[in-house]
């Protein structure tokens, strides 16, 4: 058996003319030679890769006899992040090769045929890929080969393996070849790889990590100079951070007590990755509805905790215990984690890193008094502002200052020497010109940009604010920006405000609560900051000693005067700034954003606050971005200085990848790290994860029996067909035609196939996927009622759980249901749940005695009251639903793919076409149906014995009753019918 590859010379001549390392040609010779499933250590280039691919196809497709028709490669699974990426690696890496194109929802049908028909390689996604191989818009005989981004993500049901089934089915002799990055997820779960081939029937994998030999030898042959600095935490953050470790090992050991979670991954350094909460989620979902509540709760917290640990190193102080209020006042009645000691601490750190209270000094007392004693005086306390900045923005301003002296010295020695070339270019042009443009180069890598580099959006503000205009200023304008808005985030006031309590003055002159009889009660005892805490959270009221005669605390007190005084002294700036701007002048509306440029250049603007502040430092050639956001940031802006404000191993590969492929530039880096903090711990957490996960896979890859048939793809004039899961449909034929037409509800006719028709958006979900594995002939079109048509009859609605709650919210159920009802005689609600999921709507512990009007029962139970026509199914997992559509069309037609697109869609004399031929008039029965006196139940009757409207105003009461079969809801339609008119209305 023979595979069909690209052309030896085609390919090794793109491959040789790119600019690529010699480990990435190796990977690229590798999949070109042999499909496989490509798994790559984050940052080593899988862009370029993806874009030495395309190059090829690219080349392949140049090379084809006029006349012939067009190869087409589908790109999948790629997100926004890649397609720009490759994009730009295959400008930059292939310049003569077209880049791939890019075909999205925005793209017609008819524009889609055209690019086939030319041959193209393109980003599609999946939904638009299996839409036109099962509409024919796309022959899959005319599909050179599939290109897998993300491969991780494919399963037998997700859409990267609905696309590869369908292009196999049609074509046995084009490639298949998936690319990832991220090993870690192919380790997770029982047979995560073995799965993810099987999907994209691939039977070969091509390891290559970091300590590849050949990648090693590539990137180690001229690595970037790195400066390590290790920043130590303040005091309070070393506190807090004791504390969070603290909370998180109680939960952990409360876990470890259940018995529906397995302990093996429960540990306290696997709890600082979000992947954890995916391994708990996994064990978890299956008995959710009987795992008990506290368990439930803890494995809340611990996300809860996690997400404070990285915002405690990420965001400021004064951000930080913002964050921590809110999370008091959200979780303050459910979390667990809030009434451990260490939460105290965490509380009370976190507030003196932004403001203390300091007790006023005593005043001397008066000489000559003697030993007198005097009174005791009382003393207040001052609100002492401490707003601590984060310790790494300190070291940035010192590299930046490092940076700009270093830049200053080799700017000087770079002017005279291009000074000098410009003189000579007189002389003699074409070697003088060289000669400026190498100088050119010279002066742009050594006195390129200086780029700083994030792991999350929202640190690039903060550190934008904190270069231009400094960290005290920021944390000034932070601390403007908490003391306006701390009426809306005082806690202890919402707590009170709900409880509806008033304090008053006692008979005694004490304070006291007024009872239900006016009379107050008596203080009670003082309790500890614990309880008193504690009580707050829980929303009761306790004697506070700190409290004063209005009922606040002193540290409430002082903090609204301080908020007082900055809301007055932004008025002030504000009045100030109106009196010197002079008159206004109308701005025309193109110019509108550079005015508003102009008047923000020294403004600090923190949330709804705006804070005038002086630029400490131009910023021109700074650029700070987040790594999350995939940019190709180091190809893009090409710096000359790297500052790292995140350990992120993917972006560190990244910077070595780009200094081998330009060795002649000289590349900085500045790595900072937390000095023994949750951050560091992380980071090599990472490191030390994947790298178990490649040994994982080099011992998979070793022991690993794929059968050979797997792939898929062969020569042969008369394939075998491709091994698929059990056929339903295949199943329910043959028992079709067994069952004999001589008896009684046997057959008539012998089925060849099951089709039904599906909106094309539900190709967004997984079912249409695994109703073609089933053996259904999926056809896609777009509808206007319904989801699957299954018979000329049956009109199918499906909605999962979580789209069921959204749509019972907007109402659009309500208007979905009334639709099928009106066009379809058999209308089918199918609730869908998760196959890895509990089988029930809620666990019955959580389910309360008296369901409110809002609760998911109670509104299920009002549509089926509504609608009685409405037919329910409720469907375990996909594959359930799968036989139950099976079994619905055993004995029934095929649905109409003409018919169904027709209806519910008006035509040109604004008839709309239904199924449900009743001769009724919808207007006048919309109208009945919103009289007094008439329900969902009666309505038919009034429908079936009275011929119009008209005449039923004409029938007394005793003929309503009789109608109606009820003399309440008789005499309730006979009064409204036959009430006057106002005489006001008329006039």
């Amino acid at each position: 058996m023979a595979l069909v590859v690209a052309s030896p010379s085609t390919s090794e001549s793109v491959l040789d003319a790119s600019s690529l390392l010699p480990f990435q040609r190796a990977i690229a010779r590798d999949v070109l030679d042999r499909d496989g499933v490509i798994v790559m250590a984050e940052g080593l280039g899988a862009a370029s890769i993806i874009a030495a691919l395309c190059a090829v196809d690219d080349a392949l497709l140049r090379e084809r006899p006029l006349g012939e028709r067009g190869r087409v490669t589908l790109i999948v699974g790629a997100t926004d992040a890649i397609k720009v990426s490759v994009k730009e690696r295959a400008e930059a890496l292939f310049p003569g090769a077209r880049p791939p194109l890019e075909l999205t929802s925005e793209t017609s049908g008819d524009a889609r045929s055209k690019r086939y028909e030319d041959g193209c390689v393109a980003f599609v996604t999946t939904r638009i890929a299996s839409v036109d191989l099962l509409s024919g818009r796309l022959e899959a005989k005319r599909v050179r080969g599939v290109i897998v981004c993300n491969a991780h993500r494919a399963t037998e049901v997700s859409g990267e393996g609905f696309v590869v089934r369908l292009f196999r089915e049609g074509n046995r002799s084009g490639y298949v070849r998936a690319i990832s990055d991220r090993p870690g997820d192919l380790t997770r779960g029982f047979s995560s790889v073995e799965r993810c081939m099987k999907a994209l029937m691939l039977t070969r994998v091509h390891l290559w990590p970091r300590f590849h030999l050949r990648v090693k030898e590539d990137l180690d042959a001229t690595p970037p100079e790195v400066i390590e600095l290790r920043q130590p935490l303040s005091e309070n953050v070393l506190m807090i951070q004791q504390a969070i470790v603290s909370v998180m090992d109680s939960c952990m050991s409360e876990l470890k007590k259940s018995r529906y979670i397995d302990t093996s991954d429960l540990t306290l350094e696997s709890g600082l990755f979000k992947s954890f909460d995916l391994i708990l989620q996994r064990q978890l979902d299956k008995v959710w509805n009987v795992v008990p509540k506290r368990v439930k709760q803890i494995v809340y917290d611990l996300k809860t905790l996690r997400l404070l640990a990285d915002g405690l190193l990420k965001y400021d102080s004064v951000t930080f215990l913002k964050y921590l209020q809110t999370l008091r006042a959200s979780e303050s009645r459910e979390a667990m984690w809030l009434f451990t000691e260490a939460s105290h601490a965490i509380f009370e750190y976190a507030k003196k890193r932004v403001y203390l209270l300091r007790r006023k000094a005593a005043a001397q007392p008066p000489k000559g008094l003697g030993k007198r004693a005097l009174p005791t005086p009382v003393l207040g306390s001052d609100l002492v502002p401490v707003l601590e900045p984060m310790p790494k923005w300190t070291l940035v301003e010192e590299i930046l200052d490092e940076i700009d002296e270093e830049r200053r010295q080799g700017g000087e020695l770079l002017a005279v020497a291009a000074s000098e070339t410009v003189i000579d270019l007189t002389f003699s042009q074409p070697y003088a010109s060289q000669e400026f443009n190498d100088v050119d180069k010279t002066l742009k890598y050594k006195q390129g940009a200086t780029l700083i580099v994030c792991k999350e959006e929202h640190v690039v503000q903060q550190l934008e604010f904190c270069i231009r205009y400094g960290a005290e200023a920021l944390m000034r304008a932070h601390w403007t920006d908490y003391l306006c808005n701390r009426g809306a985030n005082n806690v202890a006031a919402q707590v009170a405000k709900r409880r509806g309590g008033v304090r008053t003055r006692g008979r005694d002159g004490g304070r006291g609560r007024r009872s239900g009889r006016g009379q107050p009660q008596q203080p009670q005892r003082r309790f500890s900051k614990l309880e008193a805490m504690q009580a707050r959270i829980e929303g009761r009221e306790v004697e506070d000693p700190a409290l004063d005669l209005d009922g606040r605390t002193e540290e409430s007190r002082l903090l609204a005067t301080a908020a007082a005084e900055a809301k007055k002294s932004i008025i002030c700036e504000k009045s100030r700034e109106e009196k010197k701007a002079p008159q206004q002048v109308e701005v025309k509306p193109e110019h509108k954003e550079e005015a508003l440029d102009l008047n923000d250049d020294e403004v600090i603007v923190i949330g709804e606050t705006r804070t005038r502040s002086v630029v400490k430092r131009d910023t021109d050639s700074i650029f700070v971005y987040a790594h999350e956001r995939k940019l190709n940031l180091l190809n893009r802006i090409r710096p000359s200085f790297v500052v790292m404000y995140d350990p992120d191993a993917a972006f560190i590969r990244e910077l070595e990848v780009y200094q081998a492929q330009h060795p002649e530039v000289t590349v900085k880096v500045y790595f900072m790290v937390y000095d023994t903090s949750l951050e560091e711990q992380k980071y090599l957490g990472s490191i030390k994860r994947e790298s178990a996960a490649f040994e994982n896979l080099i011992r998979t890859k070793q022991h690993m029996a794929v059968p050979a048939e797997q792939e898929g793809w062969t020569d042969s004039p008369n394939p075998l067909p491709l091994s698929l899961p059990r056929s339903i449909a295949r199943q329910r034929i043959e028992e079709s035609r067994e069952v004999s037409t001589r008896k009684g509800g046997g057959t008539l006719t012998i089925r060849s196939s099951l089709e039904i028709v599906v909106d094309m958006r539900e190709f967004m979900s997984a079912l249409p996927c695994v109703l073609h594995a089933a053996g259904f002939k999926v056809r896609p079109t777009t509808l206007e009622v319904g989801d699957y048509i299954l018979t000329p009859d049956i009109c199918v609605e499906r909605k999962a759980i979580p789209d069921l709650i959204q749509s019972f919210a907007s109402g659009r159920l309500i208007s979905q249901v009334e639709a099928m009802c009106k066009y379809y005689k058999t209308p089918v609600l199918l609730i869908e749940f998760d196959g890895e999921k509990a089988f029930a709507l809620s666990a019955a512990a959580d389910l309360p005695r008296f369901p409110g009007q809002n609760h998911i029962i109670t509104k299920i139970s009002m549509l089926a009251i509504q609608f009685p026509k409405l037919r329910m199914i409720w469907s375990r997992s996909m594959q359930m639903t799968a036989e139950v559509f099976a079994s619905l069309k055993a004995i029934e037609p095929e649905p109409v793919l003409e018919v169904a697109q027709r209806i519910g869609v008006p035509d040109a004399d604004g008839d709309v076409y239904k199924l449900v031929q009743d001769d009724l008039n919808d207007m006048a029965v919309d109208l009945l149906r919103r009289l007094p006196g008439i329900t969902d139940r009666n309505y038919r009757k009034v429908i079936a014995k009275v011929e119009s409207i008209e005449k039923m105003c004409d029938l007394s009461e005793e003929e309503l009753a009789a109608i109606l079969e009820d003399a309440r809801q008789a005499k309730t339609l006979h009064t409204f019918i036959h009430a006057p008119f106002a005489k006001d209305f008329i006039d």
